[in-house]
């Protein structure tokens, strides 16, 4: 029978519109083959109607990379591999084979240009698959593990394990919240570049390790771990049994705050002016290391990352909105955006694309449904998020376009009574979530996850703009526009310390 003939209409439906497609094409934790008890699985399944081939790269915990491999897929196909196959190779699979690495593995799988799904396992000598493909939630450079046995467990032994895919040394501190709410001292280390290790609960509570300084300590019950560093990280919360059973226990239930360990949201970090050149801004936006800062009359102004002015920078914008102070907003343009090297323009009831060089796009350039305004933007992995509204009277709310400039027709996409009235949006790639301004703006940014649901819990202090413009997330920070006072504000999403 061939592959896709007999899928169901819902199959189908979520083939069409590509809901399998990932953005992370990493496997953290693929079993080394000579591990006695456990062997690590991988399923790619290609999605597409299309054959094609799929790169694997694997690196191990010295960081070391070895032979990359090239496997075709033909469309539908789904094929597997394990631990062996990689190492020593498979020819029916077309592996040629790593060899051996020192440690376990993580595997960077490049699609080829498919719809690629990548799932992990691994599999114990009894038969037992467990999946190995989550990470722990993140928010703003803060990683949340929400349980985490003590040391003393040793019959469900607690690991963490640490991966710095980059190409910069990480400095990371381990801090844990013991079940009386209890902080407990810190651990620090430094995890090289390309490098991971795995650390047990009891060697982060007794501490005299060369590998870090510092330690947990004892504390009451189980901990919450909160694990941050200065360069971006990978974490996996796992818990091994005597049996050799080993399990995944990341969670994407709930990211962590600077609040759960400091008692502290939000930290005012930056602000500069604008200048007099630039009235009346009403976008912002951070790409190749610059601010860049629209004028409702078309011209992208740009600054450094401290703030200061570079005008050599500047854009204009071949097709110039009416200049004219007072104008009907629809002649403005308001909102700010990038995506693949050019610049998103909401004007005349058009989402305008332009060049880098300020040339309008008109293959990207498109119309917006009947009615519909916008006065912010983010654009996620998948998606344009307008915070804007479906016609004259009608409220303000987070208007969602597909990348085929489609609108995805919702009663209300943000989700929650913290969804009233936004005003500002920003995306966060890192932790993928979408922050969230809203009308009464003395209280909070909110955090939803790109399907619109209101993350409990997930509520930041936010004061000190008067006039909320628009915003733009840069790292584990946002940056809001002061639109009347010509000002930028940059707060830290994950506080002091």
């Amino acid at each position: 029978m061939k592959p896709g003939k007999c899928l169901t209409a819902l199959a189908m439906a979520l083939l069409a519109g590509g809901a399998w497609a990932q953005e992370d094409m990493m496997v953290p934790l693929f079993m080394s083959a000579s591990d006695p008890y456990r062997q690590g699985f991988v399923r790619l399944i290609n999605h597409s109607k299309a054959e094609g081939t799929v790169v694997v790269r694997a690196i191990d915990d010295e960081g070391r990379s070895y032979r990359i491999e090239t496997i075709p897929l033909k469309e539908y196909q789904t094929l597997h591999f394990n631990s062996d196959d990689l190492e020593l190779g498979n020819d029916a699979k077309g592996l040629r084979g790593t060899g051996s690495g020192q440690g376990d593995w993580r595997l960077e799988v490049s699609d080829g240009g498919l719809d690629l799904e990548v799932l992990a396992y691994i599999r114990t000598v009894d038969g037992f698959l467990t999946s190995m493909h989550d990470l722990v939630t993140s928010l703003g450079g803060l990683h949340r593990v929400p349980i985490f046995n003590p040391g003393s467990n040793t019959a469900q032994e607690s690991r963490l394990r640490l991966i710095n895919p980059g190409d910069e040394d990480a400095t990371i501190t381990i801090k844990g919240v013991d079940d009386a709410g209890v902080v407990s001292d810190e651990v620090e280390l430094k995890l090289d570049a390309g490098t991971a290790k795995t650390f047990t609960a009891a060697q982060l509570e007794a501490g005299e390790m060369m590998a870090f300084t510092g330690a947990l300590g004892d504390g009451e019950g189980k901990w919450q771990l909160f694990v941050e560093s200065d360069e971006s990280i990978q974490v996996m919360s796992l818990m091994s049994t005597p049996t050799g059973h080993l399990t995944n226990l990341a969670t994407t239930d709930r990211p962590a705050l600077a609040s759960d360990i400091s008692g502290e949201g939000i930290e005012f970090i930056q602000e500069f002016s604008l200048g007099a050149e630039n009235t009346f801004p009403t976008g912002i936006t951070f790409f190749q290391n610059r601010f860049y800062v629209l004028n409702y009359s078309g011209t992208v102004y740009a600054y450094t990352e401290t703030g200061e002015r570079e005008p050599a920078a500047d854009i204009e914008l071949t097709y110039r909105p009416l200049p004219a102070f007072g104008a009907q907003p629809a002649n403005r343009a308001v909102g700010l955006g990038v995506r693949a090297d050019r610049f998103y323009v909401h004007h005349e009831e058009r989402i305008r694309a332009f060049t880098l060089s300020g040339a309008e796009d008109p293959d990207a350039t498109f119309d917006l449904a009947l009615g519909h305004t916008v006065r912010d933007m983010a654009i996620g992995p998948e998606r344009f998020y307008f915070v804007g509204s479906r016609g004259f009277g009608s409220a303000t709310e987070v208007l969602v376009y597909d990348f085929e400039h489609k609108f995805q027709d919702a009663e209300s996409f943000l989700k929650g009574a913290d969804s009233a009235e936004p005003l500002a949006i920003g995306f966060d790639p890192k932790a993928r979530f979408l922050y969230v301004i809203n009308e009464d703006h003395d209280g909070a940014i909110n955090a939803f996850t790109l399907k619109g649901e209101h993350r409990a819990g997930l509520v930041v202090p936010f004061s000190g703009v008067d006039n909320v413009g628009t915003a733009t997330i840069i790292g584990d920070a946002i940056y809001v526009l002061d639109e009347l006072a010509n000002k930028v504000y940059g707060f830290r999403l994950r506080g002091s310390r």
